[in-house]
């Protein structure tokens, strides 16, 4: 199949804006459009924690990238051309203003290697630019070792090769790699042609990308090495375009990416901060918040650690982003004044199961912000002069202001481009930018799903997610059995009962550090079919202070999803390892017990490969008074209990166990103890 794509993007800045200039041929009828992008079933909820994030603001004032049908005049489309010896215009050496002819091709292998090289400019001697490449793919064109202050102004760094066709199996190859260097600028320069990533990053600070151009690569447009120390990128005005779609996972630190383009095959690459942990640890990454995303912008977004900031990117499928461009023109017209934000919904690569085609139907996702009434609000609503009668409270929200709120989107209905075909995802937010619910209506259909004679047809199928913990199920569900307890009021049952913590736990074993963080996070009610659940995720996450962050061993982490019924706190499930289970919170009393009978003594089993495990509590290794034992009540019997919680190996690792109890003379004794699936 063939794809709309760029034959070439030049970005530059004017007047201090920028202005994006996207070339593109067209080598399919837009029809092809429906067949490289995706949307996701109305069913599934996309559960946010953190930062807010503004994917494409309403607004006609935007920066876009416009498509034209030029030629790209710096990408090679000729074999490559003899290549000269840099030498003849000047040295890479301190002190050293180097200027390239442009337009000429150069071969780099012979000053290849700057090492400890200090206060040098590279630029090009005229309106266009020079081009570094090399006659061997397998060594960088340049490497830079303990270098600072090094300007590199309007050169290409290069292989003239066709395009790369899709996903490959890129090696180990980079064009520029950068290693305990600081203060190293790259201005309006091109990265091209690599059969591995364009440039390596280790133990490097203030390495700063202004207006720079990433194209035809294999692997990652940038990349981080293994060094135990993050490195500082500043990346602003540039443009990556790569083969593939996914994370561009980074070791950095105290990052940006200001007014940048993100363009892919079939999705797009998104930076992700890491500290040597898994992505996915986090409660918020910027891949959780552009899921179902497949043309959109962010306005700003920071992850919880403020290792890398993202201001006014736009992220976007080639297959699509003539239409997005299309949209940006005429999509803000037709909504309602309270959208603050849009994008186009879609499937990336990423996204789909394995071995799987692209679900073809494309769709909008849409933040509204409404207004709510605050709990002492919706108490004091009464007139002052009367006495309240007892009653319960007002609610802060319900399904009758829900419908209200969404009547101006049913006027778009049969306005938008024939090929969104799809859904209309809504994220509401209160007026103080808190979430509030999400929920999933068909954009040919919405004049009967938001009839507001008739909630109970929006109620029935409309997959509403609450998000605001004080929002009481009831009000939505119009039934009083369908949930009259709020997540706020489970929340402070839960804590306790899984003795979540409020700081970090520090352990000590041998000298050696290590932090244990358990967390409970509320991930959002499902109102379905009058029916409500309340879901939490509980996170117990254990790291090594001080290990080597390619070993994969210095963290672990045990994450259980709770599903409560919010009629009853008795019925309630959890999810682990892929099972979902019936379970009890044990009272007070026994969960006393409980906690003291595993902090008794050191408990064995026989792993498959026949080898004996050690566990148990945490208590062994702090001097806190905590055992940081979440319990779980499977089964619960007048002389059997059957339970699920966290013991601990003798590195001090956590362990997932099935734990049974049996009473003998009146008290109960460990009965067994074994890892859940062999873990």
């Amino acid at each position: 199949m063939a794809f709309i794509r760029q034959n070439a993007i030049k970005i530059w800045k004017k007047e201090r804006r920028v202005k994006r200039s996207l070339f593109l041929i067209m080598a399919v009828s837009l029809s092809l459009l429906i067949l490289s992008a995706c949307q996701p079933v109305v069913s599934e909820s996309t559960i946010t924690l953190g930062p807010t994030v503004i994917s494409t603001a309403p607004s006609t004032q935007q920066t876009t990238v416009q498509p034209t049908t030029s030629q790209r005049t710096t990408r090679p489309t000729e074999p490559v051309r003899e290549l000269l010896s840099p030498a003849d215009y000047g040295t890479f050496s301190s002190g050293h203003t180097l200027q390239l002819p442009a337009g000429v091709w150069f071969d780099s292998s012979e000053v290849s290697t700057l090492n400890k090289v200090t206060n040098l400019v590279v630029t090009s001697s005229g309106q266009g630019k020079p081009t570094l490449s090399s006659s061997d793919e397998g060594k960088p064109l340049l490497s830079l070792q303990g270098c600072a202050n090094i300007t590199f102004r309007q050169i290409r760094f290069g292989f003239d090769r066709p395009d790369w066709t899709g996903r490959q199996v890129p090696d180990f190859s980079t064009l520029v790699e950068v290693r305990d260097s600081n203060s190293i600028l790259f201005e309006d320069c091109e990265f091209f042609g690599s059969a591995g990533s364009a440039i390596l990053l280790n133990s490097s600070e203030n390495i700063v990308l202004r207006n720079c151009t990433f194209y035809n690569h294999a692997g990652q447009p940038l990349k981080t090495g293994d060094a135990y120390l993050p490195s500082q990128l500043r990346v602003s005005d540039s443009l990556f375009e790569t083969v593939d779609s996914g994370p561009l996972v980074l070791h950095v630190r105290d990052s940006s990416f200001d007014r940048c383009v993100w363009i892919g095959r079939k999705g797009y690459r998104v930076p992700v901060a890491s500290d040597g942990q898994q992505t996915g640890f986090m409660p918020l990454d910027l891949t959780q918040l552009l899921r179902r995303v497949l043309a959109g912008r962010i306005d700003y977004f920071s992850d919880e650690r403020k290792n890398l900031t993202v201001r006014d990117n736009l992220f976007t499928s080639d297959e699509v982003f003539a239409l997005f461009e299309q949209m940006e023109q005429t999509l803000p017209a037709l909504l309602p004044a309270n959208a603050i934000a849009w994008s186009l919904s879609g499937q990336k690569s990423e996204e789909a199961p394995q071995g799987s085609a692209l679900d073809p139907t494309l769709g909008l996702n849409l933040s509204l912000r409404v207004k709510v009434d605050t709990p002492d609000s919706a108490a004091n609503s009464s007139s002052p002069q009367q006495t309240p009668a007892p009653q319960l409270p007002a609610p802060l929200y319900d399904i009758q202001r829900l419908l209200a709120d969404l009547q101006d989107l049913i006027r778009i209905e049969g306005k938008l481009d024939p090929l969104l075909t799809g859904n209309l995802f809504l994220k509401l937010s209160d007026q103080n930018q808190n979430q509030l619910l999400s929920l999933a209506l068909p954009l040919d259909e919405l004049d009967r799903w938001l009839d507001i004679s008739r909630p109970d047809f929006l109620l029935e199928h409309g997959q509403i997610v609450l998000y605001n913990q004080d929002l009481i199920p009831a009000d939505f569900c119009q039934r009083d059995n369908a949930g009259s307890f709020a997540a706020a009021h489970i929340l402070p049952v839960l804590r306790p009962a899984f003795d979540i913590l409020s700081s970090p736990l520090v352990l000590n074993r041998d000298d050696q550090i290590f932090y244990l963080e358990n967390d409970l996070f509320y991930q959002g009610t499902q109102v379905a079919g009058g029916v409500a659940e309340h879901q939490f995720l509980h996170q117990l996450t254990w790291t090594s202070a001080e290990g080597q962050l390619s070993d994969a061993g210095n963290t672990r982490q045990i994450r259980t999803l709770i599903a409560i019924s919010a009629d009853a706190m008795n019925k309630t499930m959890i999810s682990t390892e892929g099972d979902r289970l019936a379970f009890q919170l044990a009272d007070q009393e026994l969960a006393d017990q409980i906690r003291q009978l595993l902090q008794q003594g050191t408990w064995t089993t026989e792993q498959d490969d026949g080898s004996i495990l050690y566990l148990q509590t945490v208590s062994t290794w702090t001097m806190e008074q905590t055992d940081c034992l979440p319990l779980f009540l499977i089964d619960q019997k007048q002389d059997l209990i059957d339970l699920r919680t966290v013991l601990y190996d003798l590195q001090c690792r956590p362990v997932l166990v099935n734990v049974s109890l049996i009473r003998e003379e009146e008290s109960w004794t460990v009965h067994s103890v074994s890892p859940l699936n062999g873990a």
